[in-house]
């Protein structure tokens, strides 16, 4: 039996890693490991996270995992991590990796653990979104570190393999989000009517927090070229972490007040279900990216996505199953997929199901963590 010491944000901290960390740490437990997960007792400075609260305590909110302890700025707390892991005795330690700000913190725990215990990390990212003062070089000295790792798709790994050319890589994309706040789906009616939409028309939805690489004001600027007769509305539901002035601005350029409804804050879990169930399809025009939890999520709730050619996007969203690909920063080709959708919106209805998602499940990506922490040295 397997054991494993699972290091990164975990509930009750908010957002997709920490509800990654949740189900991959549940499923390799049902697939016969121990896990034991080690979180964080505070997480971004305001620099790094300009929201709302970070934590996750509403209705539906996941369980609290993990025993709370690492502090990125503190290096008591590294010092205290490493020996939390010393006790559990672990054949492996399991690093979620996705900003190199919490490089030194990480680096500092796995100094004063056991050199003979494999080392892997799941990456989220391997090099941030936002440039960062001497990011890729910390990011190169923690990927040296693993052992093993998980990427996302093909681009994560290549990038892996620039920083460190021995790297055992197994790539497998965002799995299919099967959380408790996916199901059950409210009917789409009665979706529409909470959210006070009109039955009739056509919904798109951009969905999680809204910063510069998502691609928000080239979603606005299709909008703005669909045709003024044609039935339908836009949903933005998610924190802004960059000032909203400048889309206020181009959505009052384009005439769009009437067709664009923010909803500028964190969406609990309990309200989740509700927006994907009132929407046709999920909008997710980014300029650049690397895997996409929301993709998976809106999968998850039976919504076809229409996307860019970016990242690991490519490798599954699979056209005419579960979604749309178009160039990024592209508007007009979001546009034509949007105006057919406006016009029937039985476009969108493409069989989303389960077998046809294009994700692996949790379990796929539980035994590739066991098979490779394995072939590291574990039992």
């Amino acid at each position: 039996m397997m054991r494993i010491a699972s290091v990164g944000p975990a509930p009750p901290w908010r957002g997709g890693i920490s509800q990654y960390h949740y189900a991959l740490a549940d499923r390799l437990g049902r697939e016969g490991a121990v896990v034991q997960v080690l979180t964080f007792a505070r997480l971004y400075p305001r620099l790094l996270f300009p929201g709302s609260d970070p934590t996750d305590t509403s209705e539906g909110a996941l369980p609290a995992l993990g025993e709370a302890v690492l502090r990125p700025m503190w290096p008591p707390s590294w010092k205290r991590s490493a020996r939390r892991i010393t006790e559990y005795d672990p054949d492996a330690v399991l690093l979620h990796w996705w900003h190199p700000f919490f490089a030194l913190s990480y680096l500092g725990l796995l100094r004063r653990i056991p050199r003979n215990v494999p080392v892997g990390l799941i990456c989220h990212n391997v090099l941030s979104h936002e440039k960062m003062p001497g990011g890729r070089r910390l990011t190169a000295r923690v990927m040296r570190r693993g052992d093993f790792f998980i990427a996302g798709g093909e681009k994560m790994a290549t990038e892996i393999r620039d920083l460190n050319p021995h790297a055992a890589i197994e790539i497998v994309a965002h799995p299919r989000y099967d959380l408790p706040f996916t199901r059950p789906m409210p009917d789409r009616e009665s979706a529409r009517e909470q959210l006070g939409l009109d039955s009739g028309e056509a919904v798109f939805l951009f969905f999680g927090l809204v910063r510069e690489y998502k691609g928000l004001d080239v979603l606005l600027e299709a909008l703005s070229l669909l045709e003024t007769e044609s039935r339908w509305t836009c949903l933005i539901a998610g924190e802004f972490y960059e000032s909203r002035e400048p889309y206020e601005a181009r959505i009052r350029e384009f005439g769009l007040e009437e067709r664009v409804i923010m909803y500028d804050r964190y969406i609990p879990n309990s309200e989740v279900p509700g927006f994907f169930a009132a929407a046709d399809l999920t909008v997710l025009p980014y300029r650049h990216a690397t895997q996409s939890g929301v993709a998976a999520l809106s999968i998850a709730c039976n919504r076809p996505v229409l996307t860019t050619r970016v990242g690991a996007l490519p490798e599954t969203i699979v056209e005419g199953e579960n979604g749309w690909l178009v160039p990024p920063e592209d508007p007009a080709a979001l546009a034509s997929v949007l105006r057919d959708i406006s016009r029937d919106r039985k476009t969108a209805c493409l069989p989303v199901t389960e077998g046809q998602s294009g994700l692996p499940d949790w379990g796929d990506l539980a035994r590739a963590v066991l098979r490779l922490a394995g072939d590291a040295g574990g039992p």
